[in-house]
């Protein structure tokens, strides 16, 4: 028997054994799986957003600004130092 074989009878047995190891399981799996899907489904269902308040609104507001500020900063120095090393690289 070549070595080839023996490893793929080996590998056949210990798959096979997973197999029946694990078959119990299957169907507990399966209903889980539809009862979590149920419970989500109901949570989406049922889900309400509430409105903002104007505090809240002015946080996402000052929030959104600040990054668009820290984006825009970022963007000049990424541009100043492109600039810097043309006129540098050019010399």
């Amino acid at each position: 028997m070549s070595a080839e074989l023996a490893c793929e009878l080996e590998l056949h047995e210990r798959l096979t054994s997973l197999l029946t190891e694990l078959e119990p399981y299957e169907q507990k799996l399966i209903q889980l799986n539809k009862k979590m899907k149920i419970k989500l489904r109901k949570e989406h269902e049922n889900y309400v957003e509430e409105p903002l308040d104007k505090q809240q609104v002015i946080f996402h507001v000052i929030t959104g600004v600040s990054f668009i500020i820290y984006e825009f900063r970022l963007f000049c120095q990424i541009t100043l130092v492109d600039a810097v090393n043309s006129v540098v690289y050019q010399s």
